[in-house]
Order: structure tokens, then C-alpha cells, then sequence
């Protein structure tokens, strides 16, 4: 009787082990896990972007964009406040020799605050509009040096590019030269966009 129990124990035991084992091939033949692949070995370039804005051409030629436009921008003010100046000068001559209240000379008064008037707000409408425009040529030059960076990068099969400075303060302590694109990134973009003009 002790033989039968445990001959059934047995096969009770081979029986579900068979189950079990089923079930394994079944589940791993419907729910394949997904195979996960390694991630890619690190390929890591170097841009160093105050290099570029001091070697690029397309810089040197907005820096003398700026200047030239803020020449021109000083010296248009200067003739304009000279002309509100002696205007200014004429009517306190005119009140100091003229002891008697003059309505042209009061008329002529409000002319010249109407005119300080225009010219400020002139001031500033141009002032804001030069600026717009070099943001907008700023960000354009931006824009090119990172395309060009990703063009790079991809030749180069670059997955991880580092800029080696931040605010002209370097942070990388160590990068060897086979490392540093920046000289490739300045001659695609003086090829790329050797000058900029405002709009």
C-alpha cells in the first residue's frame, strides 16, 4: 500500500513538473522578453565656442556690424542734439536780453520740447530696432554653428559633443587634440556663412 502512495507521490511529482515545465516553453515562446541590446561605446568630441566666436569670420564681421551701425547711430544723434542745443542756446539769449514776456519766444519753447520730445522717443524706437535686428542676426549665427555641430559630430560618428568653455572660463581639464573639433566647426562656418548684413 506504502509502494502505491508513494509511486502516486511520484508521478503526482512528474506530472506537475511536466505542467510547470509546459508552461515555461509556453510563456517563453509567446512572451519573448525583448533583447536589450548594449548601449553604443561613447564617442566624445570637444567645442570650444569662445574660440570660435574669436576666430570665426562670420563674428569679426558682426562685430564690425555693430560698431559701424552704433556709429552711425551716435553720430545722427549728435547733429540732432547740436541742432536742439543751439535752438536752446537762442531762446535763453533771447529771455536773458528780453525782459518782457514774448508769446513767440514761449511758442518757440514749446517747438523745442516737442522736438527733445520726438527726438527721445526716436532714440529709442531705433535703439530697440537695432537691437531686435542683431538678436535676430545673433541667433541666426547660433543657429548655423549648431547645425554645423551635429554635421560634424555625425561624420565624425561623435555621440557626445562637450563645449570646452563656459563663459570664456574653460572646464575641460584635459581633452587630447584628436578630441577637439573646434577648428572643423570654424571652417565649415566660414564656408557656411562668412558674413551677415541686417534686414
Amino acid at each position: 500500500m506504502k509502494n502505491f502512495s508513494i509511486s502516486r507521490l511520484i508521478i503526482g511529482f512528474i506530472i506537475a513538473f511536466s505542467l510547470i515545465s509546459s508552461l515555461f516553453l509556453i510563456m517563453n515562446h509567446f512572451y519573448k522578453k525583448p533583447i536589450i541590446s548594449p548601449p553604443p561605446p561613447i564617442a566624445v568630441g570637444i567645442v570650444n565656442l569662445s574660440i570660435i566666436r574669436n576666430e570665426a569670420l562670420v563674428f569679426k564681421k558682426f562685430t564690425d556690424l555693430i560698431n559701424t551701425q552704433y556709429k552711425s547711430f551716435h553720430s545722427e544723434l549728435l547733429s540732432q542734439e547740436n541742432d536742439l542745443r543751439k535752438n536752446y542756446d537762442e531762446v535763453k539769449h533771447i529771455e536773458s536780453t528780453n525782459k518782457t514776456s514774448n508769446p513767440e519766444l514761449q511758442k518757440r519753447r514749446s517747438e523745442i520740447d516737442q522736438k527733445v520730445s520726438e527726438l527721445e522717443k526716436n532714440i529709442r524706437d531705433k535703439k530697440d530696432k537695432l537691437n531686435s535686428s542683431l538678436a535676430s542676426l545673433k541667433g541666426k549665427i547660433d543657429q548655423t554653428i549648431q547645425e554645423i555641430i551635429i554635421d560634424v559630430s555625425e561624420k565624425h560618428h561623435l555621440n557626445l559633443v562637450f563645449n570646452a568653455t563656459i563663459l570664456d572660463a574653460p572646464v575641460v581639464l584635459y581633452g587630447g587634440k584628436e578630441l577637439d573639433i573646434t577648428p572643423e566647426i570654424i571652417e565649415n562656418l566660414d564656408q557656411r556663412l562668412p558674413t551677415v548684413q541686417l534686414p
